[in-house]
């Protein structure tokens, strides 16, 4: 994709259902794509080597797509039936249609010519259409024909490749501050220039960001402590990506606009609640030490940003010295202590604190009958309440899926419930107005 093809589709809002402290994890992967004077090429057999291992990765997340989709339990059933298999990961322009053990194929491309030739060499009675996949119609008349020719399709496999586009220049502030609070765009990336583009899949887990501080950021969010799955996500977009020709030292790794990134040009960071830490000023501390470990802890985006409703960001710090896998357990392991940390810090806040209880009461309160709400003073609410849930704390907050809320009372999002750009005042009225309205559900 070029980096004028802009914003490939909106996911939906997605909450993450999860029992421990830890809220999301994510992991970023840098590199820069542009070769320079100072830049290695990779010898011919590793780059022969990772081709082949990008068309692994591409048939893999074909077949992860069509079983975890609508008729996923369709494909599992005549998978269980079929002696063969056929995938073609990178095939855009057209779609098959499959029989089984002894059935007929239809082959679908818009050069009609190239498609019956191509059926003639598959043979067993496969026929080829012209058609072209964009065009609704023309999609219909295809189906119509191929079930006519065959007397119905028994398994339909459309890999087309097909997405709406918009440019970035072209969306209004609220469709892009949506992007930003979703984590899908940075906010550097929201200040760059006009010639970037932002690709996103349907599912919000996946963004690659072209011409951010890099030439190519590819992003992976997951919710739970999945870095790991993560990684595997990244690595096989990256190795997909590979023919784009990294600048890369055999000595230094991938060289990257800031010096903190080259080597691996791996980022893993894991998102976490640490209200009762953040309380019992024992931050400062643990910020310390991460550092001294190599990891940094900072706010909810990222560097330069405040820790709002006790959210942290534990990031790896340099990428120089590892493998990509060991910056990931190291992080994911850092991560595990501070949620541990975080949940002894709680039984000692609750244990008979009078005072605590009396913070979140305050807390359900003030978002029960507030007609204006800041952002931050809405943020340490929702974490205080977040809090008492998990801790077991009777009362009606218990019931409150909380991390929607967390994402909703966003400026962009309050925005968008209104469907305009709002003055500040306007906005801490709306943000009170949704909360009241959402607990007033219960």
């Amino acid at each position: 994709m070029s980096a004028s093809e802009g914003v490939l589709g909106l996911p939906p809002i997605r909450a993450t259902r999860q029992k421990e402290v830890g809220m999301t994890w994510f992991l970023s992967r840098r590199g820069l794509v542009c070769a320079t004077a100072a830049a290695l090429l990779l010898p011919k057999a590793a780059a022969a080597q990772a081709e082949q291992q990008a068309l692994v990765d591409r048939a893999t997340l074909t077949v992860n797509e069509l079983m975890g989709g609508e008729f996923g339990s369709d494909v599992r059933q005549v998978l269980r039936r079929a002696r063969a298999v056929m995938i073609f990961p990178r095939l855009f322009r057209g779609g098959f249609i499959l029989g089984g053990e002894g059935g007929s194929g239809v082959l679908v491309a818009r050069d009609g010519a190239a498609a019956g030739k191509v059926a003639a060499e598959i043979g067993n009675g496969a026929k080829g259409f012209s058609a072209d996949v964009a065009d609704w119609d023309s999609a219909q008349a295809m189906a119509k024909a191929a079930a006519d020719a065959f007397g119905g399709i028994d398994i339909l496999c459309a890999n087309a490749g097909i997405y709406p586009q918009t440019r970035l220049e072209e969306m209004d502030p609220i469709a892009r501050g949506l992007l930003v609070e979703r984590r899908l765009m940075s906010p550097d990336f929201l200040q760059g220039s006009r010639e970037r583009g932002l690709i996103l899949d349907t599912k919000g887990i996946v963004s690659v960001m072209v011409n951010e501080e890099d030439h190519l950021r590819i992003q992976v969010l997951l919710g739970r402590m999945s870095l790991c799955e993560a990684l595997r996500i990244a690595s096989a977009i990256d190795r997909a990506l590979y023919r784009l020709e990294f600048a890369f030292d055999q000595e230094f790794g991938f060289l990257t606009s800031c010096p903190t990134n080259v080597g691996t040009g791996l980022r893993a960071s894991a998102m976490l609640h640490l209200p009762a830490l953040k309380m019992s000023r024992a931050m400062p501390e643990i910020i310390a030490q991460s550092g001294r470990l190599g990891l940094v802890v900072r706010g909810a985006y990222g560097e330069g940003t405040t820790s709002a409703g006790a959210l942290y960001q534990v990031s790896n710090q340099v990428t120089l010295g590892l493998t990509p896998e060991e910056l990931t357990e190291k992080v994911e392991a850092v991560g595990s202590r501070l949620v541990e940390q975080e949940s002894r810090a709680r039984e000692t806040l609750f244990n008979g604190s009078r005072e605590l209880e009396d913070r979140i009461w305050r807390a359900w309160g003030t978002l029960m009958y507030a007609r204006r709400l800041g952002l931050a003073e809405a943020m340490e609410c929702l974490s205080l309440l977040r809090m008492a849930q998990e801790a077991g704390m009777k009362g009606p907050f218990g019931k409150v899926a909380w991390g929607p809320l967390f994402l909703s009372v966003q400026p962009a999002h309050v925005q968008a419930m209104k469907g305009r750009l709002l003055q500040e005042e306007e906005t801490e009225t709306a943000r009170a107005e949704l909360v009241r309205e959402t607990l007033g559900r219960l």
